[in-house]
């Protein structure tokens, strides 16, 4: 069948006539989106959208067109439809894993920095370490002299005592330590 045929007769809802043209244009079309992308079957997804689409716009298309060019345009303009739609989401991709890897080392680095204070901590008298763990938990200076049943100029003093031994203690982490876990 002509081509012109063949073109209205898919215009008439043929369908032997539109897989006719399926028939002679398929294996072309894929070659030429695979000399693009690189992938089967991306190719072959694509070349499946052309056609159809062309059984969707099969109304629209006027008979002065050439078939042939409009098959390898639409399979042309797929291609980088997909291939800037894949750099996109690469992109994206990239900026989740940079921002997860960013996550998991902030949370390693917290961790590290609880562990030493942890260890610190345990080294001072109990009711300073009691002190710096309550305010650690967040309690309020007032919360915890009520809790520790000891006045809270006493709190402040054994925070402030407990504190400076920490930073002897930790040396130059202690800047690190205490910014990181909010203690001061």
């Amino acid at each position: 069948m002509e081509l012109d045929t063949l073109l209205q007769e898919i215009q008439k809802d043929n369908r032997e006539a539109f897989n006719e043209l399926v028939l002679r244009y398929n294996e072309s079309l894929n070659a030429f989106a695979f000399n693009i992308l690189k992938d089967k079957e991306a190719a072959e997804d694509i070349v499946q959208d052309v056609f159809v689409n062309l059984w969707l716009n099969r109304k629209k298309i006027t008979f002065g067109e050439s078939m042939k060019s409009l098959l390898y345009v639409s399979t042309r303009n797929l291609v980088y439809n997909y291939i800037r739609s894949a750099k996109r989401e690469n992109e994206r991709y990239k900026h989740l894993a940079a921002e997860n890897e960013t996550s998991t080392l902030n949370y390693i680095i917290q961790e590290e920095a609880l562990r030493l204070l942890n260890e610190s901590i345990e080294q001072l008298p109990p009711r300073m370490a009691e002190v710096i763990r309550l305010s650690l938990e967040g309690l309020k200076q007032e919360e915890i002299a009520e809790q520790m049943e000891v006045t809270v100029a006493n709190v402040k003093r054994l925070k402030a005592l407990g504190i400076e031994k920490l930073k002897k203690s930790l040396g130059a982490l202690s800047y690190f330590v205490f910014t990181t876990t909010g203690l001061i």
